[in-house]
């Protein structure tokens, strides 16, 4: 998305992540969290503490700083019920504000520190995330290395807490509605269940945006996904729930194969309703278990009743070819060519540290193998433990043939070209055009469409774009469309807009 702003010396700006002198998730970066607790029973409140999530106050020097009562617990479903008879690798939630409300590290409150349950690379979590937060508003990771009361406690991974923090680098208001889904096989995966609150036990409201009744956002958005009217989606459905941004949610699930998710269980995802336009976005929240279902079809969970946003919203055809077009847009970057240098670096940086943990879950070969190999981490009671975990370039090499061998996926889509306005310091009293270059790539345009809102207040409107020479497109018929900009505009006023093409073939892709 782009955005125009009507002002004296404005310009046309894309919106992008603020870069800190100091980031606590740079992958280059390995810090020691060294903890330190003044109970001696430590470990066994610890564990007494877990169904409660009661913090057990401790201190934590980081980088030569020491930061006072801080609180921990541990935190996790499989990942710490899951574990092996005997195991301390559980993981850690640390709240630096437990104590001291404003303490912070390096401008966060909250600290997670993930075992990397059944990956036994370490990589899979730190690798996801980072590619996905490119695309959608998703928590970024790293790795860290991790001591208790002076013990060694080995490799980690620290994953960013979906809170406010991690909002307001995507959003302009990240005070709105915030809903937890967490993990269950049969998640209720955003189903409408009737009016009565107490048919969405299954989600938590982690922050209620300020308003008396927050259930009710969740109600409505669950009740225009599952019976909303697909054909009318621009005004039953947009306008409460953010298709396009969430469709990004579901393809980077699908793609990747995240277990713990949407498209696969109905669970383990966050909602966010933005305060600014009342949209509720469908959000990301679980990656450890990543990168290994190489067999999925791209349409999982299609036909599926029970994930509506799926069965319900996709079966527009407008937004099958969204979601098709999404899909192929990361399907280039679909290879060990790709994916592999940056998985192997991390593995290299953290090595010698896999090797020296004494709390690992899983052999010091088995690190080093499953970058490329099939290996059997063995059984466990939790739902996730043991069994076979696919080697990484295997799950490339593999999901790659199967992607690219399907039609739909492989289908001659439009290349839509970075759009052009006609002037970037407009007046409120000038016709602004908006003109994009599409290339057919092997099948006709069958159209090109502006869509545009005003001051990111309202839902999206659309305008069609025309190669007939009287559209600020240029010579008729040479491959560029325009439009003029349908608003009628005042000082300082801001039109967001992004340009999508259809193509003339079997898929409308």
């Amino acid at each position: 998305m782009k955005n125009l702003v009507f002002a004296a010396g404005a310009a046309v700006a894309i919106a992008g992540l603020s870069a800190n002198g100091q980031d606590l998730y740079d992958t280059s970066v390995l810090r020691t969290f060294n903890i330190t607790f003044a109970d001696a029973n430590w470990e066994q409140l610890l564990r007494a503490n877990y169904a409660s999530e009661t913090l057990l106050e401790a201190d934590l020097e980081i980088d030569g700083e020491v930061y006072e009562d801080v609180g921990v617990r541990i935190r996790g479903n499989t990942s710490y019920v899951g574990l092996p008879n005997g195991s301390q690798k559980f993981s850690l939630k640390i709240k630096m504000d437990f104590v001291d409300e404003d303490q912070e590290l390096l401008g966060y409150d909250t600290v997670n520190l993930n075992n990397a349950f059944t990956d036994p690379t370490f990589c899979r979590e730190v690798v996801y995330n980072n590619y996905v937060a490119q695309f959608i508003p998703h928590p970024r990771a790293n790795h860290a290395l991790v001591t208790i009361n002076g013990e060694n406690w080995g490799v980690y991974v620290n994953t960013q807490q979906p809170d406010k923090d991690m909002l307001r680098d995507y959003f302009e208001d990240e005070d709105g509605v915030r809903i937890k889904c967490a993990n269950n096989p049969n998640g209720p995966g955003l189903r409408y269940f009737g009016t009565n609150q107490s048919s969405y036990s299954a989600y938590e409201i982690q922050n209620d945006g300020g308003l008396a009744d927050p259930w009710a956002e969740l109600i409505e958005a669950s009740n225009v996904v599952t019976n909303g009217d697909p054909l009318n989606w621009e005004t039953e459905i947009d306008p409460i729930f953010a298709v396009d941004p969430s469709i990004w949610s579901l393809v980077c699930e699908n793609m990747l194969s995240d277990d713990d998710s949407y498209v696969n269980k109905g669970c383990d995802f966050m909602t966010y309703q933005n305060p600014i336009d009342g949209r509720m976005h469908l959000l990301q929240r679980d990656a450890n278990e990543t990168f290994k279902g190489e067999s999925w079809s791209y349409v999982l969970n299609f036909g599926s009743s029970t994930k509506p946003v799926l069965s319900n919203v996709l079966d527009a055809p407008e937004l099958r070819q969204r979601y098709m077009a999404h899909y192929r847009t990361i399907l280039q970057d679909m290879s060990w060519d790709t994916f592999g240098p940056e998985f192997l670096a991390l593995r290299d940086m953290i090595d010698p540290y896999v090797q020296a943990d004494p709390k690992r879950l899983y052999g010091y070969d088995d690190f080093q193998d499953n970058f490329t190999s099939t290996v059997n981490i063995g059984g466990g009671p939790g739902p996730g433990g043991g069994g076979n975990v696919i080697g990484l370039e295997q799950f490339f090499d593999q999901r790659e043939a199967l992607l690219l061998g399907t039609a739909e996926l492989v289908a001659s889509g439009p290349i839509v070209m970075e759009p052009v306005v006609s002037d970037e310091s407009p007046d409120a009293s000038e016709d602004v055009y908006i003109s994009a270059e599409v290339g057919a790539n092997g099948s006709a345009v069958d159209k090109v469409e502006l869509f545009f809102r005003v001051d990111a207040t309202t839902t999206y409107q659309c305008a069609e774009m025309l190669d007939d020479g009287l559209s600020g497109d240029g010579a008729a018929g040479d491959g560029v469309y325009g439009v003029l900009v349908p608003v009628s505009a005042s000082s300082g006023q801001r039109v967001d807009y992004y340009v999508m093409a259809t193509a003339d073939n079997a898929y409308g892709s």
